[in-house]
């Protein structure tokens, strides 16, 4: 599933924007790199879900528009 970085919270956390699926708790987030970050909770409803995921690797993750999980 592809996933939209809304926004970064202080170098720490991605904020991301899915579509109507429903990612898991502590799924990792890819990007062309590897594994970025990791999923630690879900916000909002089921039709316009986001997910807060803690950055693993901060380098690949400075300009990332979109990751897969």
């Amino acid at each position: 599933m592809k996933l939209k970085v809304i926004s970064k919270y202080k170098q720490e956390f991605l904020i991301l924007q899915g579509k109507e699926e429903k990612a898991l708790d502590n799924q990792p987030v890819y990007n062309k790199k590897g594994k970025v970050a990791q999923i630690i909770d879900t916000i909002g409803s089921t039709t316009n879900p986001y997910y807060v995921a803690k950055i693993i690797d901060k380098e690949s993750c400075d300009k990332a528009k979109e990751v897969e999980c």
